[in-house]
């Protein structure tokens, strides 16, 4: 029994295989070409139709049947036609036949029909059918093909009523490149692809800088817009801005696809002013040993020495730095001589001159006439600050203390805490302090209950000396026999209290004695320290004199 249900299904499977493999593919018909007969004509009232096509098995039909005559030779077939409308259709073994739309033959005329055959790519044994697809791009517009097929589509584009079978889509467009996907066309079913993106073979370009600037591609001069963006192929390129009288600027940059370079670019004058306007007319300038005029004068950026000579300040000579594009105005008072400044002090701290750091507290300096500030700055001791006027080629001395004097020190001494805590020794002058203020606390409090309790025990002494009444005595005697030990408690709390506080107050002094408070000096002593400031770049310089 399974054996003949096997035969009976491999029987009915067999015609569906053979109907497959007989697909060879479909019959397409190109447009009709319309000419005037030719010696192909054979009567003058009818129509001549000569069908091109290497399907050898190719059959006509008319939908009217009146075929007048038949010819057929290789790779054509020529046949006579009443004139009149005629739909034709095209059938071969193994294609799908095709039906023409209804058209009109006229007498005397000649009509060329080319019909190719379109073979599935590969696949054969599995085609089932006609499909269609959907074909999307990013961009779009892009020009679509599919292997075996003829013909090209503009994306986006649905490509209908073709073979039910595998193709490979090949997308390409200008400036972009190519790309292929494979997909299945299913048997009366619309399949839409994924869209298929293309690569572009070009990015863009961004010059952000002076609009008046020159824009140099490989050494070749190009039209730019300020932040505009151009297109340019993939690739490397030499980008070089220009302008008469700033330094040229050239960068390489690599153009990836899609990508956006961004060159922002200020360029840099090669140029820059001294204005002498402001000096007296009858003023010698010098800059860089060459004369110069009393008015708006061109140089380059950077260091440049400028001299000056008149009779009322006589020669002077200064280095000044300019920055490029820059105006700078030049007066008297900005090349005078500088003076000195001696700074000196009772402790060694940081010190700042107009915010340039000097490493040690006693300073000598040679600085630019005119205000200075000048900051001591120490971790223990705090910060002082002084503002100074320097006179050209004067000195000025200054004296900063930091430190306490000698009978500030010695207060600090009797202070319980204070003289630790001014040392540095904070938790053990926290400690000193706190203790001695509850034992001064204490020794009030104690000082006081002591002195309430006495006087109420003396007014019950002296109230059970005048008494008269017997039954007061006896209650006034309990009273004195009652408070007696507290007081005498009270006392002695009070007595140890004072002896806390005072043991407090003299250990502390004892402390300080080993550890005594630093106290400052008036005047110079043993170390001075020279430090000279160049009144252009701030640079330190320093030397030591050491004294004994």
């Amino acid at each position: 029994m399974k054996i003949l249900i096997t035969l009976f299904v491999i029987l009915l499977l067999i015609p569906s295989l053979l109907s497959a493999q007989e697909i060879l593919g479909q019959i397409k018909i190109e447009p009709i070409h319309e000419r005037e007969a030719t010696s192909f004509s054979i009567d003058n009232d009818n129509a001549t139709v000569i069908i091109s096509t290497p399907i050898q098995n190719l059959i006509v039909e008319t939908s009217r049947r009146n075929i007048i005559r038949s010819k057929k030779e290789e790779g054509r077939r020529i046949i006579i036609l009443p004139a009149g409308t005629e739909r034709l259709t095209f059938r071969a073994k193994g294609y799908e036949p095709v039906e023409m739309e209804p058209y009109n033959f006229g007498k005397k005329k000649v009509y060329d029909i080319k019909i190719i055959e379109v073979r599935a790519p590969r696949g054969v044994i599995s085609i089932v059918g006609k499909g269609s697809v959907t074909i999307n791009t990013d961009p779009e517009g892009a020009t679509i093909t599919l292997d075996g097929l003829p013909g090209e589509w503009k994306s986006p584009a649905v490509i209908k009523n073709i073979i039910a079978t595998n193709y490979t889509i090949t997308a390409a467009k200008q400036k972009y490149d190519s790309a292929s996907i494979t997909v299945t066309v299913i048997h009366d079913s619309i399949v839409t692809i994924p869209t298929i993106k293309l690569a572009p073979q070009f990015g863009f370009l961004k010059i952000t800088s002076d609009e008046a600037a020159l824009l140099a591609i490989n050494n070749k001069l190009a039209e730019y817009a300020r932040d505009s963006i151009m297109e340019l192929p993939l690739g490397k390129y030499l980008i070089t801005l220009g302008k008469r009288r700033y330094q040229t600027f050239s960068k390489d940059v690599v153009i990836l696809s899609g990508d956006t370079m961004t060159i922002q670019h200020t360029l840099v004058p090669t140029f820059a002013y001294f204005d002498f306007s402001p000096l007296p007319v009858n003023t010698k300038i010098l800059l860089d040993d060459t004369p110069s005029q009393r008015v708006l004068v061109e140089t380059t950026p950077g260091e440049h020495i400028i001299s000056i000579e008149n009779n009322r300040v006589g020669k002077l000579r200064k280095r000044f730095i300019i920055a490029p594009g820059a105006t700078r105005m030049i007066k008297e008072m900005d090349i005078q001589d500088p003076g000195d400044l001696l700074v000196e002090s009772d402790a060694i701290a940081q010190l700042f001159i107009d915010d340039s750091v000097a490493l040690l507290s006693v300073v000598k300096n040679n600085i630019p006439a005119g205000l200075h500030t000048i900051r001591l700055v120490h971790k223990d001791l705090g910060e002082e600050v002084r503002t100074v006027q320097i006179i050209p080629n004067k000195r000025k001395d200054v004296f900063i203390t930091m430190l306490p004097s000698r009978s500030s020190a010695v207060l600090l001494s009797v202070l319980p805490g204070a003289s630790q805590m001014y040392n540095g020794m904070v938790t053990k002058g926290l400690l000193y302090l706190s203790s001695f203020a509850v034992s001064v606390a204490g020794s009030y409090y104690f000082y006081n209950e002591y002195d309430r309790k006495n006087k109420k025990y003396n007014g019950f002494v002296e109230e059970y000396k005048t008494t008269t009444s017997s039954l007061r005595a006896a209650e006034l005697n309990n009273l004195i026999t009652a408070s007696y030990p507290k007081l005498i408690t009270t006392k002695d709390q009070r007595q140890l209290a004072f002896g806390i506080t005072g043991g407090i107050f003299l250990w502390s002094i004892i402390d300080t004695f080993i550890f005594p408070p630093k106290y400052g000096y008036r005047k110079q002593e043993d170390t001075a320290y020279d430090l000279r400031v160049d009144s252009d770049s701030k640079h330190i310089t320093m030397g030591i004199n050491v004294t004994f």
